[in-house]
């Protein structure tokens, strides 16, 4: 869940990105995991939803280190990727995400996709990521590279197996 103030806008990263209200400091706490206000889904509950809503889930989800998919329920779902993020994800109890800088109002909150989607983490090789250092990829231009397989397609297969 979002806990901080922002709104959803036009990105130049990729389509629709989400943007800070207010300045947030930096160490500001900007997500955290909160079931059941974020869903939590098994692989076999995922395989179950009948395929355009699972397709709708798997575009939105991500899929976690204890074999879980995770729907943030809110708008945190529509931060853009970065290798160059303004906000870091932590793996804890509790997972969290906060600023690593200070983050001005209107600008938009972004992520690195590998630190949490573990599909991504997998599927993406060192030599994209590196390739694209120092400016933000959106995730249709990360899916549609040819050395690399879309998370989305492997949350599909994953889903259907």
């Amino acid at each position: 869940m979002l806990l901080v103030r922002a709104y959803l806008g036009s990105s130049t990263i990729h389509g629709i990105g989400l943007f800070a209200a207010e300045l947030i400091p930096q160490g500001t706490r900007t997500w955290e995991l909160t079931p059941p206000f974020d869903l939590i889904l098994s692989s076999l509950e995922v395989q179950s939803l009948p395929g355009h809503a699972r397709e709708r889930f798997l575009h939105f989800a991500y899929h976690n280190s204890s074999d879980e998919y995770v729907l943030c329920w809110d708008d945190a779902r529509f931060a853009n990727h970065s290798n160059e993020p303004n906000t870091s994800f932590v793996a804890a109890d509790v997972p969290y995400e906060y600023a690593i800088r200070d983050i001005l109002a209107g600008e938009e909150l972004t992520i690195n996709y590998a630190q949490f989607d573990e599909d991504i983490a997998r599927n993406a090789p060192a030599a994209f990521w590196l390739k694209h250092k120092g400016r933000s990829v959106g995730v249709s231009e990360i899916a549609n590279h040819d050395r690399w397989r879309s998370s989305e397609a492997v949350r599909r297969r994953r889903a259907t197996e």
